[in-house]
């Protein structure tokens, strides 16, 4: 009985480290890039009719999300550039 109550003690305190640490590491700028880079890659290899690609990206406390040097090109080459992209949550517009 009391290893069961250390492992699930344990557990729980790895669960509740993974939710607040993982939120925490998102607004380092070296994470935001690495996060970036990874989801841009992921994006061109799913998707064959565009590519795309990011300059920078950085998330503000609370919620604020700016997208520098957004390039979305479609095979026909048509490009959609954004030098920067301010995204806001809903509520958080006046």
């Amino acid at each position: 009985m009391r290893r069961f109550l250390s492992v699930i003690k344990y557990t729980l305190l790895t669960l509740l480290l993974v939710v607040v640490i993982i939120p925490v590491l998102l607004y380092i700028p070296a994470v935001q890039t690495f996060v970036c880079d990874k989801a841009v890659s992921y994006l061109n290899s799913a998707n064959d009719q565009m590519n795309f690609s990011v300059g920078k990206i950085r998330i503000g406390f609370p919620l604020r999300l700016k997208v520098y040097d957004l390039d979305a090109t479609v095979k026909n080459d048509t490009t959609v550039l954004f030098s920067f992209l301010p995204v806001y949550p809903s509520w958080f517009l006046p």
